[in-house]
Protein backbone atom coordinates (compact mmCIF):
# COMPACT_ATOMS: atom_id res chain seq x y z
CA UNK A 1 0.00 0.00 0.00
CA UNK A 2 2.90 1.75 1.04
CA UNK A 3 4.65 1.43 -2.38
CA UNK A 4 0.97 2.77 -4.61
CA UNK A 5 0.73 5.91 -2.17
CA UNK A 6 4.39 6.57 -3.13
CA UNK A 7 3.70 5.50 -6.58
CA UNK A 8 0.65 8.15 -7.53
CA UNK A 9 2.57 11.38 -5.42
CA UNK A 10 5.25 10.62 -7.78
CA UNK A 11 2.70 10.45 -10.44
CA UNK A 12 1.15 13.68 -9.73
CA UNK A 13 4.29 15.64 -9.16
CA UNK A 14 5.62 14.63 -12.91
CA UNK A 15 2.18 15.72 -14.12
CA UNK A 16 2.17 19.24 -12.25
CA UNK A 17 5.58 19.44 -13.75
CA UNK A 18 4.88 18.73 -17.26
CA UNK A 19 1.97 21.06 -17.08
CA UNK A 20 4.76 23.47 -15.42
CA UNK A 21 6.99 22.64 -18.83
CA UNK A 22 4.42 23.68 -20.89
CA UNK A 23 4.08 27.48 -19.99
CA UNK A 24 6.72 29.94 -19.47
CA UNK A 25 7.32 33.70 -18.92
CA UNK A 26 10.81 35.03 -19.54
CA UNK A 27 12.62 37.80 -18.09
CA UNK A 28 14.66 39.72 -21.14
CA UNK A 29 16.36 43.34 -21.37
CA UNK A 30 19.10 44.93 -22.80
CA UNK A 31 21.62 48.29 -22.23
CA UNK A 32 23.06 50.39 -25.04
CA UNK A 33 25.37 53.27 -23.79
CA UNK A 34 27.65 55.08 -24.85
CA UNK A 35 29.76 58.36 -25.63
CA UNK A 36 28.13 60.73 -28.59
CA UNK A 37 30.41 63.43 -29.96
CA UNK A 38 28.48 66.07 -32.21
CA UNK A 39 30.67 68.47 -33.87
CA UNK A 40 28.45 71.47 -34.09
CA UNK A 41 25.24 72.21 -31.71
CA UNK A 42 24.21 75.92 -32.26
CA UNK A 43 27.58 76.53 -33.26
CA UNK A 44 29.66 74.23 -30.78
CA UNK A 45 30.79 70.83 -30.19
CA UNK A 46 28.69 68.61 -27.69
CA UNK A 47 30.56 65.35 -26.05
CA UNK A 48 27.42 63.47 -23.54
CA UNK A 49 27.26 60.40 -22.35
CA UNK A 50 23.63 59.11 -23.99
CA UNK A 51 21.61 55.41 -23.70
CA UNK A 52 19.49 53.62 -26.10
CA UNK A 53 21.23 55.04 -29.55
CA UNK A 54 21.40 52.00 -31.22
CA UNK A 55 18.88 50.06 -29.81
CA UNK A 56 16.37 51.75 -26.80
CA UNK A 57 17.52 50.14 -23.73
CA UNK A 58 14.88 47.90 -22.28
CA UNK A 59 13.43 45.28 -19.98
CA UNK A 60 10.37 43.19 -20.32
CA UNK A 61 8.56 40.05 -19.59
CA UNK A 62 7.76 37.80 -21.86
CA UNK A 63 5.21 34.65 -21.50
CA UNK A 64 3.46 32.03 -23.13
CA UNK A 65 1.20 29.01 -21.67
CA UNK A 66 0.56 26.09 -24.19
CA UNK A 67 -3.18 25.62 -25.00
CA UNK A 68 -2.80 22.64 -26.70
CA UNK A 69 -3.67 21.58 -30.26
CA UNK A 70 -0.89 24.14 -31.48
CA UNK A 71 -2.26 27.14 -29.86
CA UNK A 72 -0.60 29.34 -27.12
CA UNK A 73 -1.85 31.86 -24.76
CA UNK A 74 0.84 35.42 -24.94
CA UNK A 75 1.69 37.93 -23.61
CA UNK A 76 4.75 40.54 -23.67
CA UNK A 77 5.24 43.74 -21.19
CA UNK A 78 8.68 45.94 -22.20
CA UNK A 79 9.86 48.98 -20.57
CA UNK A 80 12.04 51.54 -21.91
CA UNK A 81 14.64 53.49 -19.97
CA UNK A 82 17.33 56.06 -19.80
CA UNK A 83 20.06 53.85 -18.23
CA UNK A 84 22.54 56.90 -17.56
CA UNK A 85 19.47 58.44 -15.35
CA UNK A 86 17.35 55.71 -14.70
CA UNK A 87 14.27 57.52 -15.74
CA UNK A 88 11.40 55.73 -18.15
CA UNK A 89 11.08 55.96 -21.55
CA UNK A 90 7.64 56.47 -23.84
CA UNK A 91 6.84 59.97 -21.84
CA UNK A 92 7.44 57.86 -18.37
CA UNK A 93 4.86 54.95 -19.35
CA UNK A 94 6.02 52.00 -17.42
CA UNK A 95 5.64 49.48 -20.34
CA UNK A 96 5.70 52.41 -23.24
CA UNK A 97 7.80 49.90 -25.98
CA UNK A 98 5.44 47.45 -25.62
CA UNK A 99 2.30 45.71 -23.90
CA UNK A 100 0.05 43.23 -25.23
CA UNK A 101 -1.75 39.74 -24.89
CA UNK A 102 -2.98 37.59 -26.98
CA UNK A 103 -3.19 34.11 -28.71
CA UNK A 104 -1.01 32.18 -31.24
CA UNK A 105 -1.92 29.35 -33.53
CA UNK A 106 0.76 27.26 -35.64
CA UNK A 107 -1.44 27.15 -37.83
CA UNK A 108 -3.79 30.11 -37.97
CA UNK A 109 -1.47 32.60 -37.10
CA UNK A 110 -1.43 35.26 -34.11
CA UNK A 111 -3.57 38.20 -32.75
CA UNK A 112 -2.82 40.20 -30.36
CA UNK A 113 -4.31 42.96 -28.28
CA UNK A 114 -2.69 46.31 -26.67
CA UNK A 115 0.20 48.62 -27.05
CA UNK A 116 1.80 47.36 -29.84
CA UNK A 117 4.29 48.14 -32.83
CA UNK A 118 3.12 49.12 -36.36
CA UNK A 119 3.74 47.00 -39.63
CA UNK A 120 6.07 49.42 -40.53
CA UNK A 121 8.11 48.33 -37.91
CA UNK A 122 7.49 44.79 -38.20
CA UNK A 123 8.06 44.49 -41.86
CA UNK A 124 10.25 47.18 -43.32
CA UNK A 125 12.57 48.70 -40.51
CA UNK A 126 14.46 44.98 -40.25
CA UNK A 127 15.44 45.96 -43.87
CA UNK A 128 16.15 49.57 -42.98
CA UNK A 129 19.79 50.65 -41.71
CA UNK A 130 18.48 51.77 -38.54
CA UNK A 131 18.56 48.35 -37.18
CA UNK A 132 21.99 48.25 -37.22
CA UNK A 133 22.55 51.66 -36.35
CA UNK A 134 19.43 53.43 -34.32
CA UNK A 135 19.47 56.37 -37.02
CA UNK A 136 16.30 56.26 -39.43
CA UNK A 137 14.76 59.29 -41.93
CA UNK A 138 14.65 62.74 -40.84
CA UNK A 139 12.39 63.01 -37.79
CA UNK A 140 11.36 59.69 -38.38
CA UNK A 141 8.89 61.12 -40.55
CA UNK A 142 8.30 57.36 -41.78
CA UNK A 143 8.17 55.90 -38.29
CA UNK A 144 10.33 52.73 -39.77
CA UNK A 145 12.34 53.99 -35.88
CA UNK A 146 8.82 53.52 -34.22
CA UNK A 147 8.72 56.70 -32.80
CA UNK A 148 5.26 56.16 -32.89
CA UNK A 149 3.57 52.85 -31.14
CA UNK A 150 0.00 52.20 -31.28
CA UNK A 151 -2.11 51.94 -28.31
CA UNK A 152 -6.01 49.88 -28.36
CA UNK A 153 -4.85 47.67 -31.33
CA UNK A 154 -5.70 44.67 -32.41
CA UNK A 155 -3.36 43.10 -34.50
CA UNK A 156 -3.45 39.40 -36.67
CA UNK A 157 -0.33 38.35 -38.26
CA UNK A 158 -0.31 35.28 -40.13
CA UNK A 159 1.34 32.19 -39.98
CA UNK A 160 4.42 31.61 -42.13
CA UNK A 161 2.96 30.26 -45.41
CA UNK A 162 6.23 28.88 -47.57
CA UNK A 163 8.09 32.55 -46.66
CA UNK A 164 5.24 34.73 -46.68
CA UNK A 165 3.58 36.23 -44.26
CA UNK A 166 1.00 38.90 -43.94
CA UNK A 167 -0.25 41.40 -41.16
CA UNK A 168 -3.07 43.99 -40.36
CA UNK A 169 -4.06 45.91 -37.83
CA UNK A 170 -6.52 48.63 -36.25
CA UNK A 171 -5.71 51.15 -33.30
CA UNK A 172 -8.85 52.10 -31.82
CA UNK A 173 -9.54 56.13 -31.27
CA UNK A 174 -11.46 54.88 -27.60
CA UNK A 175 -14.27 57.91 -28.57
CA UNK A 176 -18.05 58.04 -29.00
CA UNK A 177 -19.22 57.97 -32.66
CA UNK A 178 -20.19 61.85 -31.71
CA UNK A 179 -18.01 63.70 -29.12
CA UNK A 180 -17.80 67.65 -27.66
CA UNK A 181 -15.30 68.60 -30.28
CA UNK A 182 -16.87 67.15 -32.93
CA UNK A 183 -13.95 64.47 -34.21
CA UNK A 184 -15.98 61.27 -32.90
CA UNK A 185 -14.92 57.52 -33.44
CA UNK A 186 -12.70 58.34 -36.33
CA UNK A 187 -10.81 60.85 -34.64
CA UNK A 188 -6.79 59.53 -33.33
CA UNK A 189 -7.26 56.09 -34.60
CA UNK A 190 -5.05 54.43 -36.88
CA UNK A 191 -4.80 50.84 -39.27
CA UNK A 192 -1.63 48.81 -41.14
CA UNK A 193 -1.48 46.23 -43.30
CA UNK A 194 1.81 44.67 -44.90
CA UNK A 195 3.34 41.51 -45.92
CA UNK A 196 6.78 39.83 -46.24
CA UNK A 197 8.45 37.22 -48.77
CA UNK A 198 11.39 35.44 -47.45
CA UNK A 199 12.99 32.87 -49.67
CA UNK A 200 16.66 31.88 -49.65
CA UNK A 201 18.72 34.78 -50.29
CA UNK A 202 15.32 37.10 -51.21
CA UNK A 203 13.78 39.43 -48.59
CA UNK A 204 10.83 42.11 -49.78
CA UNK A 205 8.28 43.46 -47.56
CA UNK A 206 5.27 46.16 -48.61
CA UNK A 207 3.60 48.35 -45.42
CA UNK A 208 0.69 50.94 -45.46
CA UNK A 209 0.12 52.99 -42.41
CA UNK A 210 -2.69 55.71 -42.06
CA UNK A 211 -2.95 57.57 -38.98
CA UNK A 212 -5.82 60.38 -38.15
CA UNK A 213 -6.44 62.63 -36.11
CA UNK A 214 -3.33 62.65 -33.58
CA UNK A 215 -3.51 63.19 -30.76
CA UNK A 216 -6.93 64.18 -30.67
CA UNK A 217 -7.80 62.76 -27.23
CA UNK A 218 -5.73 61.34 -24.49
CA UNK A 219 -7.35 57.91 -24.83
CA UNK A 220 -6.74 57.13 -28.45
CA UNK A 221 -4.13 55.45 -30.77
CA UNK A 222 -1.66 57.91 -30.49
CA UNK A 223 -0.82 59.31 -27.47
CA UNK A 224 2.96 59.87 -27.18
CA UNK A 225 3.84 61.62 -30.35
CA UNK A 226 4.01 65.03 -28.60
CA UNK A 227 6.83 63.32 -26.58
CA UNK A 228 8.57 61.67 -28.86
CA UNK A 229 7.72 63.68 -31.93
CA UNK A 230 6.91 67.09 -31.54
CA UNK A 231 6.80 67.50 -35.38
CA UNK A 232 3.45 65.85 -35.26
CA UNK A 233 1.95 67.95 -33.06
CA UNK A 234 -0.21 69.61 -35.50
CA UNK A 235 -0.77 66.68 -37.71
CA UNK A 236 -4.17 65.57 -38.69
CA UNK A 237 -3.31 63.01 -40.52
CA UNK A 238 -0.38 61.15 -41.60
CA UNK A 239 -0.23 58.40 -44.53
CA UNK A 240 2.84 56.03 -45.42
CA UNK A 241 3.38 53.58 -47.83
CA UNK A 242 7.04 51.85 -47.66
CA UNK A 243 8.08 49.03 -49.94
CA UNK A 244 11.69 47.42 -49.58
CA UNK A 245 13.95 44.61 -50.89
CA UNK A 246 17.20 42.55 -49.66
CA UNK A 247 19.39 39.96 -51.33
CA UNK A 248 21.70 38.08 -49.36
CA UNK A 249 25.14 36.90 -51.05
CA UNK A 250 27.72 34.63 -48.35
CA UNK A 251 28.51 37.25 -45.81
CA UNK A 252 27.08 40.17 -47.23
CA UNK A 253 23.73 41.65 -47.52
CA UNK A 254 22.30 44.65 -49.49
CA UNK A 255 18.80 46.44 -49.10
CA UNK A 256 16.72 48.80 -50.54
CA UNK A 257 14.21 50.57 -48.60
CA UNK A 258 11.32 53.29 -50.04
CA UNK A 259 9.05 55.26 -48.14
CA UNK A 260 6.08 57.87 -49.30
CA UNK A 261 4.47 60.05 -46.16
CA UNK A 262 2.08 62.07 -46.79
CA UNK A 263 1.10 64.47 -44.09
CA UNK A 264 -1.74 66.88 -43.62
CA UNK A 265 -2.64 69.83 -41.01
CA UNK A 266 1.06 70.61 -39.67
CA UNK A 267 2.83 73.82 -39.09
CA UNK A 268 5.89 72.71 -37.44
CA UNK A 269 9.81 72.59 -39.23
CA UNK A 270 9.65 71.68 -42.69
CA UNK A 271 6.44 69.04 -42.80
CA UNK A 272 3.55 71.85 -43.19
CA UNK A 273 1.00 73.10 -45.47
CA UNK A 274 0.61 69.39 -46.32
CA UNK A 275 3.98 67.83 -47.58
CA UNK A 276 5.01 64.84 -49.83
CA UNK A 277 7.65 63.26 -48.18
CA UNK A 278 10.18 60.51 -50.13
CA UNK A 279 12.75 58.87 -48.82
CA UNK A 280 15.29 56.62 -50.73
CA UNK A 281 17.73 54.21 -48.65
CA UNK A 282 20.52 52.11 -49.49
CA UNK A 283 22.11 50.11 -47.25
CA UNK A 284 24.64 46.97 -46.51
CA UNK A 285 25.88 44.40 -43.82
CA UNK A 286 29.13 42.66 -44.09
CA UNK A 287 29.94 39.90 -41.48
CA UNK A 288 33.70 39.71 -41.86
CA UNK A 289 33.83 37.22 -38.86
CA UNK A 290 31.15 35.91 -36.74
CA UNK A 291 32.33 38.49 -34.34
CA UNK A 292 32.95 41.49 -36.58
CA UNK A 293 30.16 42.69 -38.65
CA UNK A 294 30.42 46.12 -40.73
CA UNK A 295 27.50 48.17 -41.88
CA UNK A 296 26.97 51.62 -44.28
CA UNK A 297 23.74 53.44 -45.14
CA UNK A 298 22.88 56.52 -47.38
CA UNK A 299 19.29 58.01 -46.71
CA UNK A 300 18.59 60.65 -49.33
CA UNK A 301 15.11 62.49 -48.02
CA UNK A 302 13.08 64.98 -51.00
CA UNK A 303 10.23 66.85 -49.63
CA UNK A 304 7.54 68.43 -51.90
CA UNK A 305 5.81 71.23 -50.61
CA UNK A 306 2.05 72.25 -51.85
CA UNK A 307 3.08 75.89 -50.79
CA UNK A 308 5.49 77.95 -52.31
CA UNK A 309 8.85 77.38 -54.19
CA UNK A 310 10.80 75.95 -51.52
CA UNK A 311 11.98 71.77 -52.07
CA UNK A 312 13.92 70.37 -48.56
CA UNK A 313 16.14 68.02 -49.00
CA UNK A 314 18.48 65.80 -46.77
CA UNK A 315 21.55 63.63 -46.51
CA UNK A 316 22.68 61.20 -44.24
CA UNK A 317 25.43 58.62 -44.25
CA UNK A 318 26.20 56.42 -41.84
CA UNK A 319 29.08 53.68 -41.02
CA UNK A 320 29.40 51.27 -38.38
CA UNK A 321 31.77 48.69 -37.05
CA UNK A 322 30.41 46.14 -34.11
CA UNK A 323 32.49 43.88 -32.05
CA UNK A 324 30.69 40.98 -30.47
CA UNK A 325 32.67 39.97 -27.26
CA UNK A 326 30.54 37.22 -26.65
CA UNK A 327 26.99 36.19 -27.84
CA UNK A 328 25.53 38.82 -25.90
CA UNK A 329 27.75 41.30 -25.18
CA UNK A 330 29.19 43.74 -27.99
CA UNK A 331 31.24 46.97 -28.53
CA UNK A 332 30.61 49.39 -31.46
CA UNK A 333 31.76 52.68 -33.09
CA UNK A 334 29.08 54.71 -35.16
CA UNK A 335 29.58 57.47 -37.36
CA UNK A 336 27.01 59.64 -39.08
CA UNK A 337 26.62 62.87 -41.76
CA UNK A 338 23.16 64.65 -42.42
CA UNK A 339 23.49 67.14 -44.85
CA UNK A 340 20.55 69.60 -45.25
CA UNK A 341 19.80 72.34 -48.24
CA UNK A 342 19.08 75.66 -47.48
CA UNK A 343 15.02 75.10 -47.41
CA UNK A 344 15.31 72.50 -44.93
CA UNK A 345 16.84 74.36 -42.59
CA UNK A 346 19.84 73.76 -39.92
CA UNK A 347 20.59 69.94 -39.71
CA UNK A 348 19.89 68.12 -36.53
CA UNK A 349 19.95 64.08 -35.60
CA UNK A 350 17.75 65.42 -32.38
CA UNK A 351 14.61 63.36 -32.75
CA UNK A 352 17.20 60.80 -31.85
CA UNK A 353 18.02 60.27 -27.73
CA UNK A 354 21.64 62.20 -28.90
CA UNK A 355 21.70 65.19 -27.09
CA UNK A 356 22.45 66.75 -29.89
CA UNK A 357 20.76 69.34 -30.04
CA UNK A 358 20.10 71.64 -33.81
CA UNK A 359 23.36 72.54 -35.81
CA UNK A 360 23.95 76.08 -36.83
CA UNK A 361 24.56 75.27 -40.16
CA UNK A 362 23.11 72.88 -42.74
CA UNK A 363 25.81 70.02 -41.57
CA UNK A 364 26.04 67.81 -38.65
CA UNK A 365 28.51 64.95 -37.91
CA UNK A 366 27.73 62.24 -35.12
CA UNK A 367 30.53 59.79 -33.93
CA UNK A 368 29.35 57.06 -30.91
CA UNK A 369 31.47 54.85 -28.71
CA UNK A 370 29.19 52.48 -27.24
CA UNK A 371 28.48 48.89 -25.81
CA UNK A 372 25.33 46.96 -25.66
CA UNK A 373 24.78 44.24 -22.95
CA UNK A 374 21.79 41.52 -23.30
CA UNK A 375 19.96 39.51 -20.99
Amino acid sequence: MRKTSIAIIASFFAMESCAYAQSSVTLYGLIDVGVNYINNVRGHYNIALTSGVVQGSRWGLKGREDLGGGLSAIFTLENGFDVTNGTLGQGGALFGRQAYAGFSSERFGTITLGRQYDLLTDFIAPLSILTETGIGAPLDNDNTDHTIRLNNTVKYTSADYGGLKFSGLYAFSNSPSSDAAGTGFAANRAWNFGAAYMHGPINLAVAYSSMNGLGANSTGAITNAPVNAPVLKTVTSQKIFAAAGGYTFGPATVNLVYSHVKFKGSTQNFINNGEDVNNYQINGVYHVTPATVLSAGYYYTDIVQNVGNIKPKFQILQLMADYFLSKRTDVYVLGAYQRANSDAGPASFAPYPLDSGVSGTGNQVLVRVGMRLKF
